[in-house]
């Protein structure tokens, strides 16, 4: 299954689908995500999102949704059902995309090292588990979740981990792509 993804996103990872994609990335870099940070400075008096920080324990998370209030919970819980999914699907995409289209220039078609390219994908499998976690804790509370409070935190670590993962990836897949376009056009000057 994994390899037929793989395959899939070196299929489609073209420059004009890497431009579109670029594309949206800057869109919600630019547009969307500031968009949502002052939606979530206005609910939470300055104080932020859970997920924007690398690593939280129970009682702060427990802190941020008493901070929220009922309201505040509820417009957490919707930004991210949808802002922050889609977020997660696009910087995945990208990333993915990216990876697929160094690899395909670089690599053989059969190499394992092919499927790098879904490194990406563990980070939006993490941030979809942390939205979904932090999402039945804010709807539950005052009531609490031990498990799911503590779990909070470690999946939002495991996000971040992975996404620098994903970004070290991407970068030396470009790097490696790089390298052999410049070998090659100093083996054609010779």
């Amino acid at each position: 299954m994994f390899t037929k993804i793989s395959r899939y996103l070196c299929r489609i990872s073209t420059i004009p689908v890497l431009f579109v994609s670029f594309l949206i990335f800057l869109i919600f870099v630019f547009f969307i995500l500031p968009d949502m940070a002052q939606i979530m400075d206005a609910i939470s008096s300055g104080l932020g999102s859970p997920d924007r920080l690398f690593y939280y324990d129970a009682e702060t998370l427990l802190a941020f949704a008493k901070e929220y209030g009922e309201d505040g919970r509820h417009a957490y819980v919707r930004t991210r059902i949808t802002h922050d999914i889609g977020w997660s699907l696009v910087y995945a995409g990208f990333l993915c995309l990216v990876i697929s289209y160094a690899n395909t220039i670089s690599l053989p078609r059969d190499s394992r090292l092919q499927q790098l390219n879904l490194i990406p994908l563990v980070p939006l499998f993490f941030d979809t588990l942390e939205n979904l976690i932090i999402s039945i804790v804010m709807l539950s509370f005052p009531e609490t979740w031990p498990l799911l409070n503590r779990l909070a935190g470690i999946t939002t670590a495991a996000k971040w981990c992975m996404v620098i993962l994903s970004i070290f990836a991407c970068m030396c897949a470009l790097s490696y792509m790089l390298l052999k376009r410049m070998k090659k056009s100093f083996r054609n000057r010779s």
